[in-house]
């Protein structure tokens, strides 16, 4: 997994929404391995998911929406994730709410031996890139909790986490 020193550098940084056009971002602090960032006068938390239950909390909501928009099929686990969940640079960040309930989350793939997800329909464009020297990402696996007040936002502040996280 990736050091959360990128994540760090959201600390400086103000999102603009549509409503208000500012919301100030607060860095706590509750040991290193657990750095979080709050959003929306800590109304919500951001932080990756590097705990199992985490992200098993992650997959599930994942799954739960998806299965309700009939993108995915049932299976035994409720669970939502791929083989590039496993790899060690894939990085899952969720959107907690204040308290302490998972509403939304994110998964970066970064390029590895196995590709990225998006290679199976676009390898020959994916490979033009590689070709370049570029390292790649994929975002995947994202998701809102329905009836979330404000789910526009916290998707962008999932989507802007994500890119200072790669």
């Amino acid at each position: 997994m990736r050091k959360s020193s990128n994540l760090s550098q959201l600390s400086n940084t103000s999102y603009e929404s549509a409503d208000d056009r500012s919301a100030e971002i607060e860095r706590t602090y509750t040991s290193k391995a657990e750095d979080k960032i709050e959003f929306f006068d800590g109304k919500y938390t951001i932080r990756t998911a590097n705990r199992f239950e985490l992200r098993q909390k992650a997959y599930s909501l994942l799954y739960g929406l998806y299965s309700k928009m009939g993108i995915t099929r049932d299976n035994h686990s409720g669970l939502w994730f791929s083989i590039f969940d496993a790899l060690p640079e894939t990085t899952t960040i969720i959107a907690e709410n204040h308290n302490g309930k998972i509403e939304g989350a994110i998964t970066l793939v970064f390029d590895s031996p196995i590709g990225l997800p998006a290679d199976d329909l676009y390898k020959e464009e994916i490979e033009e890139l590689r070709n370049t020297g570029r390292n790649l990402c994929e975002l995947i696996s994202f998701g809102i909790s329905n009836g979330v007040k404000g789910s526009v936002k916290l998707l962008a502040v999932l989507y802007y986490s994500a890119y200072m996280f790669a």
